[in-house]
This record gives structure tokens, C-alpha cells and sequence, in this order.
């Protein structure tokens, strides 16, 4: 196939190769045209990662007609190439042929909405397929709102990554409209998107009557205290979400004091990120106030958030009462060494107290 192509069938314990790493091998549609022989020197592969290459449209339907036919291929990455709604639509055929395949990754492509809208009537169509990452290509507000379609149908799907594709406003709220009915999907990615205070009103909504989500991340989407609240609200009432990324968005102190109103209502929520959102010691103090009233939370990272000694010291008094937070993140903030040692020493207490018989 390439001259970089695994050599043997077996590794060095005898067994049959069930992986192979192409990446970073300036793969074309050329080498792609190889993969019969390629697949047929190594029929226990059960993984094939393309990504970091040059394929295009031809070399991914060469690819995808070839690996459809095997019986035991569960999982495909082929990111970072060339590839568009053509080799999509290829891909969708694979997913719909291919009864193993249970994850694909065409994240960094430039898949648009046509090719978007094949992949989720294979969606439709597979009984198999959990995991489907469409991160940073250009499926735009339209895309979103196929694959939102497709959610709303009896899918297998648990995982659905849309980072980076400019779903907006539109988009978000036709996700979450299928939050509304779906009972499959654990994880929803769709950070950098611009879906703005809007956006995140209509997930958050959505979100109040989902029981299956466990992981939502929201990142950099432009949020403030505004969006923040919406999210508070949802908090209060979801039983279900487990993992909650809010990274890199616009709340400052106001929207901390609303989020830490829903954190300390919620009960299901095991780790939070809101790194990057300038809560200042304001934030830091709502927060504060948040891990005391809340039993569930494990994880918070409050990283880069002009946190100073003041909000930082109402941290570590905090951890002391909340026995459950056995990791704390400040890093990027200015609490000062001693505050940072006080921090360090109550999670080392609290993580004791959890091992503890």
C-alpha cells in the first residue's frame, strides 16, 4: 500500500495484527487504491487510523468500499485529510454495509451538508454505529440540523462530535429539540460553534427533559451570565449529566453566582470545567459556596480566571467542608503559594478520606 505499510501479520508475541497506524504517511488517492492487498495481508484488523494524510474523495471511496466488506473492522479515523461530501458519502455506505463498525472519526475534512446529510441517514439505517465525529468540518447550520433529525430516529448512536462547524444559534436548537426525544446519545461535542446565549437557552431546555446525557461541552461559544443562568436552570432539574464543559466562554462573576445556584442543586454532576471565563474572586467565592452544598462533584477546573489569594483561600475552606472534590484545579490564576499549598493539602485529605475502608 505505502512504504511505511506494517510489514508482518503477527506482532512480536505471534498474534494476528488488529491495528495499523498510517498516519502521518503522505498517503494519496494513489496509495488508497492499494487497500484490497493491504486488507487482505491483515484480515483481523479491527482498526485502521488514516488521519494526518492527503486523501481526497477518490482514495476515501476506494477505502471505504474496501473496509464495508469486512466482517470484523469496528473502528475507522481518517482525519485531518482531503476529504468531502463525495468521500462522506462514501463513508455513509460503509456505515450502512458494515454490520461491525461501531466508531468513525472524519473530524478536519471538508464535509459540507450534502455529505452531512448521507452520513445521517446511514445513521438511520445502522444497527452498530455509537460513535461519529464530525468536528471542525463546514456542516454549518443546516448539517446540524440532519443529524439532529437522525437523533430524533431509533439510532445506536452514544456519541455525537460537531466541534468547530458553525452551527449557531439555529443549529443548537435543533439539537436540542432531539434532546427532547432521544435516549441513546451520552455525549454531545459541540464547542467553537457560536451558539451564543440563545443557543445555550435551547440546549438547556432540551437538556431539562434529557435522562441519557452524561457529557455536554459548551466551550468557547461566546456564553455570558445571560446564557449561564439558562444553563443554572437546566442543572436544577437534570438528573443524567454527569460531565459539564464550559470552558472558554464569557460569564465573569455574574454568571458564576447564577451557575453555582444550578451546581448546588444538582446532584448528578461529577465534573465541571469553566476554565477561562474571568470569574475573579467573586466567581471563585460563588463557586465556593457551591462545592459545600453540592454532594456529587469530583472535578472542577477554574483555571486562568484572575483568581487572586482572596478567592482562592474561600476555595480551600471550601474543600475543607466538601470532603467529596478530590480534584482542584487553579492553575493559570495568582492564589499565591500559600493558598495553592492549603488547596493541595485538602484535596490530599479528601482523596484519603475516599480511599479510605
Amino acid at each position: 500500500m505505502a512504504s511505511s505499510e506494517p510489514s508482518a501479520t503477527a506482532d512480536s508475541s505471534g498474534e494476528p495484527v488488529t491495528a495499523a497506524d498510517l498516519t502521518h504517511q503522505s498517503l494519496t488517492d494513489e496509495h488508497a487504491a492499494d487497500i484490497d492487498k493491504f486488507l487482505g495481508e491483515h484480515p483481523a484488523l479491527t482498526f485502521v487510523d488514516f488521519s494526518n494524510n492527503e486523501i481526497s474523495d477518490a482514495g476515501a471511496e476506494r477505502i471505504a468500499s474496501t473496509l464495508g466488506k469486512s466482517q470484523v473492522m469496528t473502528s475507522l479515523c481518517i482525519c485531518r485529510n482531503d476529504i468531502g461530501d463525495q468521500g462522506a458519502a462514501s463513508f455513509a455506505t460503509m456505515v450502512e454495509t458494515c454490520g461491525a463498525l461501531t466508531s468513525i472519526d472524519l473530524s478536519g475534512n471538508r464535509i459540507v451538508y450534502d455529505g452531512t446529510e448521507r452520513l445521517a441517514l446511514a445513521l438511520e439505517k445502522s444497527t452498530s454505529m455509537v460513535s461519529l465525529n464530525l468536528g471542525w468540518n463546514q456542516i454549518g447550520v443546516q448539517g446540524a440540523v440532519v443529524m439532529a433529525s437522525a437523533l430524533e430516529k431509533e439510532t445506536t448512536l452514544t456519541e455525537l462530535d460537531l466541534r468547530g462547524n458553525r452551527i449557531c444559534t439555529s443549529g443548537a436548537k435543533a439539537l436540542a429539540e432531539s434532546l427532547r426525544k432521544n435516549v441513546k446519545l451520552t455525549a454531545l461535542h459541540v464547542s467553537h460553534n457560536e451558539i451564543m446565549n440563545a443557543g445555550a437557552e435551547y440546549l438547556a431546555s432540551g437538556l431539562e427533559e434529557n435522562k441519557t446525557l452524561q457529557l455536554l461541552d459548551l466551550s468557547s461559544n461566546r456564553i455570558d451570565g445571560s446564557g449561564a443562568d439558562s444553563i443554572a436552570g437546566s442543572l436544577a432539574k437534570n438528573v443524567g449529566l454527569q460531565t459539564l464543559l464550559l470552558c472558554v466562554n464569557e460569564f465573569g462573576a455574574a454568571g458564576a453566582e447564577k451557575l453555582a445556584e444550578g451546581v448546588a442543586a444538582n446532584s448528578s454532576l461529577t465534573s465541571l470545567d469553566l476554565s477561562g471565563n474571568e470569574l475573579g474572586d467573586q466567581g471563585a467565592g460563588s463557586m465556593a459556596e457551591a462545592l459545600q452544598r453540592n454532594s456529587s462533584l469530583c472535578t472542577i477546573s477554574l483555571q486562568s480566571n484572575l483568581i487572586g489569594p482572596a478567592g482562592g483561600a474561600q476555595l480551600a475552606d471550601a474543600l475543607a467542608k466538601s470532603p467529596g472534590v478530590i480534584a482542584l484545579s487553579v492553575w493559570g490564576n495568582q492564589v499565591g503559594e500559600e493558598v495553592e499549598e492549603r488547596i493541595l493539602k485538602a484535596l490530599e485529605k479528601n482523596k484519603a478520606s475516599a480511599v479510605a475502608p
